[in-house]
């Protein structure tokens, strides 16, 4: 097993193997965000679909859950991926103009998902988005992290605001038109 990379200070990925195939382990590091973890646990498996990474296993004792690993890793890392020489071929605005595709079709499946309408709280700032996104080794995008999704209910008046403090985005006098 190898430690891939750090989720922020709340999770550890590490590269490991189950059953021949390569999939990605992320395990809790502290108990501050289990609520957070469950919450992203349940997510994933009520979501299972072509826009979600793909669960393979969870422990909840354990505070562990498995997906299937992407090699290519987040969006974060797309320019950077475009760059190699194995993907330069894939640099084109069509491909660039496909992915912005999918990622408005899996905001649309969050928004009218089975659990009720969701909405992605880690996307205050482009980084942020894009680490919440997995670049699929055959060149697709699906929703990894699903920790921050609460459920948006009008007809229950059940209204969300993202994280327990008013961020600036939330203070901008915006105009309804």
């Amino acid at each position: 097993m190898y430690l891939v990379s750090f989720l922020s200070y709340v999770l550890q990925v590490f590269l490991s193997e189950w059953r021949g195939h390569k999939v990605a382990l992320s395990k809790l590091t502290g108990h501050d965000f289990q609520e957070d973890f469950l919450h992203g646990l349940e997510m994933l498996k009520a979501l299972q679909s072509k826009y979600v990474a793909t669960l393979v296993g969870f422990c909840v004792e354990d505070n562990t859950i498995v997906t299937e690993y992407q090699p290519l890793g987040s969006l974060v890392n797309l320019n950077a991926v475009l760059n190699l020489v194995k993907y330069q071929s894939l640099n084109t605005w069509h491909n660039r103009f496909r992915l912005a595709m999918e990622y408005v079709a899996i905001v649309n499946f969050l928004h009218s998902s089975p659990m009720g309408t969701r909405v992605m709280c880690d996307s205050n700032d482009l980084g942020k988005t894009l680490s919440q996104y997995l670049l699929t080794s055959d060149f697709h995008l699906v929703a990894n992290d699903l920790d921050a999704l609460p459920l948006v209910d009008r007809k229950a008046n059940l209204l969300i605001k993202c994280g327990h403090r008013v961020i600036s985005e939330q203070l901008w006098p915006w105009l309804r038109i």
